[in-house]
């Protein structure tokens, strides 16, 4: 099974919207890997981290069901840009149900 944060990048990039607007540029930290904005690579640009995690037990024992936060922060030339990148990503994973990463 993967890590939750594998699992929310492969959603991301499985999204035809985000990955053709951000190119794959979804990094899991706060910072970007040294020499994202050179060589001619576009500004926009996502990082993310998880900031919280809390299984969610049962009277039978631990469960199998993680409820998780994240932290996205988009990079991008204007704020309006920002805006339409974290729309798109909030289309993708905004009321999701179901299993990620299996």
């Amino acid at each position: 099974m993967a890590l939750i944060e594998e699992a929310l990048k492969a959603e991301l990039v499985a999204s035809t919207p985000v990955n053709a607007r951000l190119g794959g540029r979804i990094y899991p930290s706060d910072v970007a890997p040294q020499g994202t904005l050179s060589g001619g690579n576009p500004l926009e640009y996502l990082t993310y981290r998880q900031i919280s995690g809390s299984p969610n037990g049962h009277q039978g024992g631990s469960g199998t069901i993680e409820e998780v936060n994240f932290t996205l922060t988009v990079f991008a030339a204007t704020a309006k840009a920002a805006s339409q990148i974290m729309e798109l990503i909030r289309l993708r994973v905004d009321g999701f149900r179901g299993t990620i990463g299996s």
